[in-house]
């Protein structure tokens, strides 16, 4: 095979995940697979085809976890049409998210059904106790934040703010708060959860600011910003704070070191006002991997 056509480097290297795809995309490969380890520098495509290895072996683990078939049900018609690089990471992550929770219980049930006409990503067992969780990835645009009306190519630094501004002193050399963007896209994720179960967020925050302070907020509240933990307090302002968050018993800051296999989960919250609190055993287990 040729190893610089990336259709037969991935027979070559990656038969699980070429086994994933669709008759047509196995012959015509979807644009965010080719860019992701067919352009760009040297470096970078050599780093996409690192991680595809990862990811070969995490679905290989995936599978001993669930099954061929399943694997193939839930991931096929997303990886057979990817578009961007950004969205194959998104389901990068998801795959390795769901490896490293599965190894806790030895298995795990990809997208069940949430009994609202939707489903969330994963469930799974820690210490018994059934959990629901739903991965998400936002890419932070750092620095080259993109003002509202102006073009996605024009790439202008600029500066940000922390805190949200008042309506009639919003500065105009800076785009608004990290984790305003974060609850706009986090808000309605409640709708991809069950009702009366445990439910946990997984979220990656790659980012050149400190995700750790953009999650609190997020969750929290902004006034949280460089908190320390015992002196978090949940405001109205917090994601946690809304009634249809309550189905949410916590929520968890994610990385992956695809490199070296590692998956964890540097901050951990509970959601005070949840409906099914999560036992602090499995924060434990968490905040251990």
């Amino acid at each position: 095979m040729n190893q610089d056509d990336p259709i037969g480097w991935l027979t070559s290297n990656c038969p699980v995940f070429i086994s994933l795809l669709n008759q047509k995309a196995k012959i015509n490969l979807p644009s965010g697979i080719i860019d992701y380890i067919g352009k760009g520098s040297e470096g970078e495509i050599k780093n996409g085809k690192i991680n595809f290895l990862t990811v070969e072996s995490f679905l290989s683990e995936l599978i001993n976890y669930s099954s061929e078939k399943e694997v193939g049900n839930s991931y096929r018609r997303d990886l057979s049409k990817v578009s961007t690089e950004k969205a194959l990471s998104e389901i990068f992550c998801e795959i390795a998210l769901c490896v490293k929770i599965g190894s806790y219980s030895g298995s795990i049930i990809l997208h069940p059904k949430t009994g609202k006409g939707s489903h969330s990503d994963c469930k799974f067992f820690i210490n018994g106790s059934e959990v629901y969780g739903e991965v998400k990835r936002y890419q932070d645009s750092w620095p080259h934040i993109v003002k509202i009306g102006e073009k996605d190519n024009s790439k202008i630094p600029f500066g940000r703010s922390i805190f949200k501004s008042e309506a009639d002193n919003k500065p105009s050399a800076v785009a608004r708060p990290r984790h305003m963007d974060i609850q706009s896209k986090l808000e309605d994720v409640h709708e991809q959860f069950p009702d009366d179960k445990r439910n946990i967020l997984f979220v990656f925050l790659p980012s050149l600011g400190e995700p750790r302070d953009y999650l609190v907020q997020t969750l929290l509240g902004q006034n949280n910003f460089k908190r320390e933990e015992k002196d978090f307090a949940l405001e109205k302002d917090g994601l946690f704070a809304k009634k249809t968050w309550e189905i949410i018993s916590a929520c968890c800051l994610t990385r992956a070191n695809l490199k070296s296999k590692k998956i964890f989960f540097p901050v951990v919250l509970k959601n005070p006002n949840a409906n099914m609190p999560i036992e602090d055993e499995i924060i434990e287990k968490l905040k251990s991997a």
